[in-house]
Protein backbone atom coordinates (compact mmCIF):
# COMPACT_ATOMS: atom_id res chain seq x y z
CA UNK A 1 0.00 0.00 0.00
CA UNK A 2 1.03 3.62 -0.43
CA UNK A 3 2.30 5.61 2.59
CA UNK A 4 -1.02 7.47 2.63
CA UNK A 5 -3.02 4.26 2.74
CA UNK A 6 -0.81 2.96 5.53
CA UNK A 7 -1.50 6.14 7.50
CA UNK A 8 -5.25 5.79 6.96
CA UNK A 9 -5.06 2.26 8.34
CA UNK A 10 -2.83 3.18 11.31
CA UNK A 11 -4.33 6.48 12.48
CA UNK A 12 -7.92 6.43 13.68
CA UNK A 13 -8.37 10.13 13.05
CA UNK A 14 -8.05 12.46 10.08
CA UNK A 15 -6.09 15.70 9.60
CA UNK A 16 -8.06 18.31 7.65
CA UNK A 17 -7.05 21.63 6.09
CA UNK A 18 -9.69 24.10 4.91
CA UNK A 19 -9.02 27.23 2.87
CA UNK A 20 -11.09 30.33 2.20
CA UNK A 21 -10.48 34.06 1.67
CA UNK A 22 -11.75 37.16 3.42
CA UNK A 23 -13.99 39.69 1.71
CA UNK A 24 -12.06 42.86 0.77
CA UNK A 25 -12.14 45.39 3.60
CA UNK A 26 -13.49 42.91 6.15
CA UNK A 27 -10.30 42.51 8.20
CA UNK A 28 -11.54 44.60 11.12
CA UNK A 29 -14.82 42.71 11.13
CA UNK A 30 -12.88 39.44 11.13
CA UNK A 31 -10.86 40.63 14.13
CA UNK A 32 -14.09 41.39 15.98
CA UNK A 33 -15.50 37.97 15.13
CA UNK A 34 -12.35 36.19 16.28
CA UNK A 35 -12.24 38.15 19.55
CA UNK A 36 -15.92 37.38 20.20
CA UNK A 37 -15.68 33.63 19.74
CA UNK A 38 -17.38 31.68 22.55
CA UNK A 39 -15.17 30.83 25.51
CA UNK A 40 -16.41 27.23 25.28
CA UNK A 41 -15.86 26.86 21.52
CA UNK A 42 -13.21 24.17 22.02
CA UNK A 43 -15.57 22.22 24.24
CA UNK A 44 -18.28 22.48 21.58
CA UNK A 45 -15.84 21.16 18.99
CA UNK A 46 -14.61 18.36 21.25
CA UNK A 47 -18.22 17.24 21.69
CA UNK A 48 -18.43 16.65 17.92
CA UNK A 49 -15.11 14.77 17.76
CA UNK A 50 -13.04 17.70 16.47
CA UNK A 51 -9.66 18.35 18.11
CA UNK A 52 -6.64 20.66 17.90
CA UNK A 53 -8.29 23.41 15.78
CA UNK A 54 -6.17 26.35 14.60
CA UNK A 55 -6.98 29.31 12.34
CA UNK A 56 -4.30 31.17 10.36
CA UNK A 57 -4.40 34.10 7.93
CA UNK A 58 -1.95 35.62 5.43
CA UNK A 59 -2.16 38.17 2.65
CA UNK A 60 -1.34 36.52 -0.69
CA UNK A 61 -1.55 38.30 -4.05
CA UNK A 62 -3.85 40.98 -2.68
CA UNK A 63 -6.19 38.58 -0.87
CA UNK A 64 -6.33 37.54 2.77
CA UNK A 65 -6.23 33.74 2.75
CA UNK A 66 -7.75 31.95 5.75
CA UNK A 67 -6.47 28.46 6.63
CA UNK A 68 -8.05 26.19 9.23
CA UNK A 69 -6.37 23.03 10.51
CA UNK A 70 -8.10 20.47 12.71
CA UNK A 71 -8.16 16.77 13.53
CA UNK A 72 -11.30 14.67 13.66
CA UNK A 73 -12.45 11.28 14.85
CA UNK A 74 -14.96 11.27 11.99
CA UNK A 75 -13.26 9.25 9.25
CA UNK A 76 -15.69 10.70 6.67
CA UNK A 77 -13.86 13.98 6.04
CA UNK A 78 -16.74 15.76 4.28
CA UNK A 79 -19.07 14.87 7.16
CA UNK A 80 -16.44 16.14 9.61
CA UNK A 81 -16.46 19.54 7.90
CA UNK A 82 -20.21 19.73 8.36
CA UNK A 83 -19.76 18.84 12.04
CA UNK A 84 -17.31 21.73 12.38
CA UNK A 85 -19.75 24.17 10.77
CA UNK A 86 -22.64 22.97 12.91
CA UNK A 87 -20.77 22.81 16.22
CA UNK A 88 -21.48 26.47 17.07
CA UNK A 89 -23.45 29.42 15.59
CA UNK A 90 -20.14 31.30 15.74
CA UNK A 91 -19.01 29.63 12.51
CA UNK A 92 -21.89 31.26 10.62
CA UNK A 93 -20.67 34.69 11.72
CA UNK A 94 -17.17 33.80 10.52
CA UNK A 95 -18.43 32.60 7.15
CA UNK A 96 -20.35 35.86 6.70
CA UNK A 97 -17.06 37.71 6.03
CA UNK A 98 -15.67 35.11 3.63
CA UNK A 99 -15.85 35.15 -0.15
CA UNK A 100 -18.22 32.89 -2.04
CA UNK A 101 -16.76 29.54 -3.09
CA UNK A 102 -15.03 29.05 -6.40
CA UNK A 103 -17.13 27.37 -9.11
CA UNK A 104 -15.05 24.19 -8.78
CA UNK A 105 -15.42 23.95 -5.00
CA UNK A 106 -17.85 21.74 -3.12
CA UNK A 107 -21.06 23.74 -2.60
CA UNK A 108 -21.85 21.62 0.46
CA UNK A 109 -18.83 23.08 2.24
CA UNK A 110 -19.09 26.66 1.04
CA UNK A 111 -17.25 28.91 1.46
CA UNK A 112 -14.49 26.42 2.33
CA UNK A 113 -12.36 24.35 -0.01
CA UNK A 114 -10.73 21.24 1.46
CA UNK A 115 -7.00 21.02 0.72
CA UNK A 116 -5.34 17.70 -0.09
CA UNK A 117 -3.17 16.14 2.60
CA UNK A 118 0.16 15.27 0.98
CA UNK A 119 2.61 14.81 3.83
CA UNK A 120 3.03 14.23 7.57
CA UNK A 121 6.52 14.31 9.10
CA UNK A 122 7.60 13.72 12.72
CA UNK A 123 4.13 12.64 13.81
CA UNK A 124 4.12 12.04 17.54
CA UNK A 125 0.62 11.41 18.95
CA UNK A 126 2.05 10.47 22.36
CA UNK A 127 3.07 14.05 23.24
CA UNK A 128 0.60 16.61 24.56
CA UNK A 129 -0.71 18.50 21.55
CA UNK A 130 -1.41 21.66 23.57
CA UNK A 131 2.07 21.79 25.10
CA UNK A 132 3.82 23.40 22.14
CA UNK A 133 3.63 26.45 19.91
CA UNK A 134 1.40 25.87 16.85
CA UNK A 135 2.54 27.48 13.61
CA UNK A 136 0.99 27.87 10.17
CA UNK A 137 3.24 28.18 7.12
CA UNK A 138 2.53 28.78 3.43
CA UNK A 139 4.61 28.49 0.26
CA UNK A 140 4.07 28.42 -3.46
CA UNK A 141 4.74 25.21 -5.41
CA UNK A 142 5.93 25.46 -9.01
CA UNK A 143 3.41 23.54 -11.15
CA UNK A 144 6.13 21.83 -13.18
CA UNK A 145 7.66 20.53 -9.93
CA UNK A 146 4.47 19.12 -8.41
CA UNK A 147 5.16 15.49 -9.31
CA UNK A 148 8.75 15.61 -8.03
CA UNK A 149 7.71 17.33 -4.79
CA UNK A 150 5.01 14.72 -4.18
CA UNK A 151 7.48 11.92 -4.90
CA UNK A 152 10.03 13.31 -2.45
CA UNK A 153 7.43 13.47 0.30
CA UNK A 154 6.33 9.90 -0.23
CA UNK A 155 9.89 8.94 0.70
CA UNK A 156 10.80 11.29 3.57
CA UNK A 157 14.43 10.81 4.55
CA UNK A 158 14.92 9.35 8.06
CA UNK A 159 17.76 11.78 8.82
CA UNK A 160 15.51 14.76 8.08
CA UNK A 161 12.84 13.43 10.44
CA UNK A 162 15.45 12.76 13.15
CA UNK A 163 16.71 16.35 12.93
CA UNK A 164 13.17 17.73 13.04
CA UNK A 165 12.66 15.97 16.34
CA UNK A 166 16.04 17.09 17.67
CA UNK A 167 14.96 20.63 16.77
CA UNK A 168 11.73 20.06 18.74
CA UNK A 169 9.24 20.04 15.84
CA UNK A 170 6.41 17.54 15.64
CA UNK A 171 3.41 16.83 13.40
CA UNK A 172 4.66 18.76 10.38
CA UNK A 173 1.46 18.35 8.31
CA UNK A 174 1.28 19.75 4.78
CA UNK A 175 -1.66 20.25 2.44
CA UNK A 176 -1.79 21.21 -1.24
CA UNK A 177 -4.48 23.25 -2.97
CA UNK A 178 -4.96 24.90 -6.36
CA UNK A 179 -5.98 28.40 -5.26
CA UNK A 180 -6.68 31.21 -7.73
CA UNK A 181 -4.47 29.52 -10.33
CA UNK A 182 -1.58 29.00 -7.90
CA UNK A 183 -0.50 25.81 -6.14
CA UNK A 184 -0.29 26.58 -2.44
CA UNK A 185 1.39 24.42 0.21
CA UNK A 186 -0.12 25.01 3.67
CA UNK A 187 1.52 23.53 6.75
CA UNK A 188 0.55 23.17 10.39
CA UNK A 189 3.41 22.27 12.73
CA UNK A 190 3.95 22.24 16.50
CA UNK A 191 7.18 23.56 18.06
CA UNK A 192 7.97 22.14 21.49
CA UNK A 193 11.30 23.80 22.27
CA UNK A 194 12.34 26.94 24.13
CA UNK A 195 14.81 28.49 21.64
CA UNK A 196 13.43 28.36 18.12
CA UNK A 197 16.31 30.42 16.69
CA UNK A 198 18.91 27.93 17.94
CA UNK A 199 16.80 24.94 16.89
CA UNK A 200 16.31 26.33 13.37
CA UNK A 201 20.05 27.01 13.12
CA UNK A 202 20.79 23.40 14.12
CA UNK A 203 18.39 22.18 11.45
CA UNK A 204 19.98 24.40 8.80
CA UNK A 205 23.45 23.07 9.70
CA UNK A 206 22.44 19.40 9.58
CA UNK A 207 24.16 17.77 6.54
CA UNK A 208 21.23 15.45 5.69
CA UNK A 209 18.72 18.29 5.89
CA UNK A 210 20.96 20.43 3.68
CA UNK A 211 21.00 17.71 1.01
CA UNK A 212 17.22 17.29 1.33
CA UNK A 213 16.74 21.02 0.73
CA UNK A 214 18.78 20.85 -2.49
CA UNK A 215 15.90 18.74 -3.83
CA UNK A 216 12.88 20.42 -2.19
CA UNK A 217 13.75 24.12 -2.26
CA UNK A 218 13.93 24.44 -6.09
CA UNK A 219 10.32 23.21 -6.17
CA UNK A 220 9.11 26.20 -4.16
CA UNK A 221 8.76 29.94 -4.62
CA UNK A 222 7.89 32.75 -2.24
CA UNK A 223 4.37 34.15 -2.45
CA UNK A 224 5.63 37.50 -1.15
CA UNK A 225 8.48 39.34 -2.92
CA UNK A 226 11.85 39.36 -1.10
CA UNK A 227 10.59 36.88 1.47
CA UNK A 228 11.51 33.33 2.47
CA UNK A 229 9.93 30.52 0.49
CA UNK A 230 8.08 29.35 3.59
CA UNK A 231 6.18 32.26 5.14
CA UNK A 232 4.73 32.13 8.65
CA UNK A 233 1.02 32.90 8.77
CA UNK A 234 -0.68 34.89 11.53
CA UNK A 235 -2.45 32.72 14.08
CA UNK A 236 -5.94 33.97 14.96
Amino acid sequence: MSPYENRLERERFRRIGLVSSIQPGANSELDNIISSKPSNLHEQLEATGIHNPHIYVKGISGKEVLYIYFETENLDQEAAIQSLKQSSPWWSSLEAVLLSPRPSSNAENQPWARAELINVIAANPDLKRDAGQPMGLVSGLKPEQELWYRTLHQTNWPGVIDQMRRSHYQNWTTFLIDWDGKLLLLTHVEYLGSDITADNKAMAQDPVTQRWWTHTQPCLYSLIPDSDKWIEMTKL
